[in-house]
């Protein structure tokens, strides 16, 4: 490092978290009682010839390899508690009444994958009453479904756009089957022309036959 002081702070900084988790430190046998104060010194003075010693390169791999190991460890737990702390669980069972105003109170009932009943009583989307597996929540608590809240509301209007696409799909199904049925009608309807139409061709097919023969037998012979 080009700055002394930079370079005597990173060194501070490790023998204090060596110190503060001394616990985790690891012992060297033989080492020196104050490696580095000895180490200060001679970068102040201007006598830092001397390269790391073997148990100073071995102390400084090893609080870099503890600070590493503990700062992996806490970001693991961090992400896990995040995760459990966001985690949404998935609804089975949703039913829900009402439309929200203080006349007609939205009530909720849902129940988990894990068997876990949630029953709200919303008015203005804000929660009145909740039950978890049918304990009464104190209002304080009330934060700590938020994000549960909110993933019942986001589901409710999914299934609801979800409705809406299958009723129009249903509202076109049924135009096209009457189309069909009428398509079917004029086929019918079109295939009993024909049939007629085939038979009065025969009819006159039959009569022009018949009166060739009988013009035939009046014709002169020679």
């Amino acid at each position: 490092m080009n700055s002394k002081t930079q370079y005597i702070n990173a060194l501070v900084a490790f023998q204090e978290f060596n110190l503060n988790a001394s616990k985790y430190a690891l012992a060297f046998a033989g080492q020196q009682k104050m490696p580095l104060l000895d180490r200060v010194k001679r970068i102040i003075n201007h006598h830092n010839y001397k390269t790391l010693s073997i148990m100073e390169k071995i102390s400084l791999l090893a609080s870099v390899l503890l600070i590493s190991t503990v700062t992996f460890l806490s970001l693991n737990q961090s992400q896990a508690q995040s995760i459990k702390e966001n985690h949404i669980p998935s609804f089975t069972n949703i039913n829900v009444s009402g439309n929200g105003t203080a006349g007609n109170p939205q009530i909720m009932f849902l129940q988990d994958a894990d068997g876990k009943t949630y029953s709200v009583k919303r008015v203005d989307k804000k929660i009145q009453e909740m039950y978890v597996n049918g304990e009464k929540l104190e209002e304080g608590k009330y934060s700590e479904y938020e994000a549960v809240i909110k993933e019942i509301d986001e589901q409710i209007e999914r299934d609801r756009a979800q409705a809406e696409l299958d009723r129009q799909q249903a509202e076109r199904d049924r135009e096209q089957a009457v189309k069909d049925r009428q398509q079917a009608d004029r086929d019918r309807e079109q295939a009993m022309r024909d049939q007629e139409q085939a038979k009065l061709d025969r009819a006159s097919g039959k009569g022009s036959c018949q009166a060739g023969s009988w013009a035939d037998k009046e014709r002169p012979s020679g």
